[in-house]
């Protein structure tokens, strides 16, 4: 399995708009990809600008096949990155379950 660890840094006053996407964007995942086995969405305790999305696939095909969906190109690329300041991604292999 694999744990991909993705921080966003949202813009000022953008923090709903990327939740409301995000709940979105999870619900799709749920309904659409066998292979995603977790999609959390976590907001900082210390900085009410940063989220930390834990996610978990099945194998690379999988995660591969999540950046590849619809649902992917139209909500985070198109809606939710023009609203951050960053965005930080590093995959993880899952070594102890």
């Amino acid at each position: 399995m694999i744990a991909l660890n993705v921080i966003y840094t949202v813009k000022e006053g953008k923090m709903d708009e990327v939740l409301r996407l995000l709940a979105r964007m999870k619900d799709l995942v749920k309904a659409k990809e066998p292979g995603c086995v977790l999609y959390q969405v976590s907001k900082s305790q210390s900085d009410e600008n940063i989220l930390l999305l834990y996610e978990v696939y099945k194998d690379q095909l999988a995660l591969d096949a999540h950046g590849n969906t619809g649902h992917f190109e139209e909500i985070v690329k198109k809606e939710v990155v023009p609203r951050l300041e960053s965005r930080v991604r590093t995959a993880f292999d899952v070594t102890i379950e």
